[in-house]
């Protein structure tokens, strides 16, 4: 991977809401890789590299426009679709579960759709971050925008963990491996 973007809203308002756990993921990630993000207004983001020269995304465009700092960043570095990994919540996951793929649809994600117009490519790979759907009567809306519970936010927290132990394998060539190991213990967890 060239670039790895993890997708949310910007402020101390959203820090811990559900929509929000693609920006936890892409801090802790960096936090333990020891790269420090910064904002850059050219390309409305707090982005950062490592020394391996993979570059880190936190786009400041808010979720509905984040394919705007993604497409500015990837143009400028010349990062093919392919080379791109995106950490978002999964509304279609149980809480904690984690999936890997390779490009796919948005899923009606609007981060994803705004990625995915703004790149012209499905071709971009992901880390779905399962946050589970609302119960009863309250707005997919207010739901994504909430905080979890704290049963949900242990489970989730757990599978970022997952997800972290397997971030060497993520970045240096082998998303194939880290997205089959990650699968399968998501699907063996859930029998």
């Amino acid at each position: 991977m060239k670039l790895v973007v993890g997708l949310g809203n910007p402020g101390k308002s959203h820090k811990g809401d559900r929509h929000n756990v693609g920006f936890s993921l892409l801090e802790r990630l960096c936090l333990n890789r020891k790269v420090e993000l910064r904002e850059n207004p050219k390309h409305k983001a707090m982005v950062g590299a490592d020394a391996n020269g993979i570059r880190f995304l936190k786009p400041l465009t808010y979720m509905n426009l984040s394919g705007l700092s993604v497409k500015s960043i990837s143009q400028y570095y010349n990062i093919s679709p392919e080379l791109i990994l995106v950490f978002h919540d999964e509304l279609d996951l149980p809480a904690g579960e984690i999936k890997l793929k390779r490009g796919g649809g948005t899923g009606g994600h609007n981060g994803l759709r705004s990625v995915e117009e703004h790149l012209s490519s499905k071709d971009y790979c992901r880390v779905r971050v399962g946050i589970g759907r609302p119960e009863g009567r309250q707005s997919v809306t207010s739901y994504v925008l909430s905080t979890p519970s704290r049963d949900d936010g242990r489970v989730i927290e757990s599978g970022m963990e997952r997800v972290l132990a397997h971030a060497e394998d993520l970045l240096s060539g082998y998303f194939d491996r880290a997205m089959n190991f990650l699968n399968q213990r998501s699907s063996l967890e859930n029998l």
